[in-house]
């Protein structure tokens, strides 16, 4: 299962924004990817690349889970 979790982060005086695709291999361990609002001309952007990405980030996970990840 592959879904997109939204990232709102702020530390040290710095702002970190934007959508992490994420697909699961066996709980707790996931395979994803983080897209930023400030490299994909914001949220709306950086959500529509995300959710492009998830397909290909589920079949990552797929094929590791089936190698046998420990």
């Amino acid at each position: 299962m592959a879904y997109l979790v939204r990232i709102e982060r702020e530390r040290a005086g710095t702002t970190t924004r934007g959508w992490q695709a994420r697909a699961y291999i066996k709980a707790p361990r996931y395979v994803s990817q983080f897209f930023s609002a400030a490299e994909h001309g914001g949220m709306r952007g950086a959500q529509a690349a995300a959710r492009a990405k998830l397909p290909e980030i589920e079949r990552l996970a797929k094929r590791i889970a089936e190698r046998g990840m420990r």
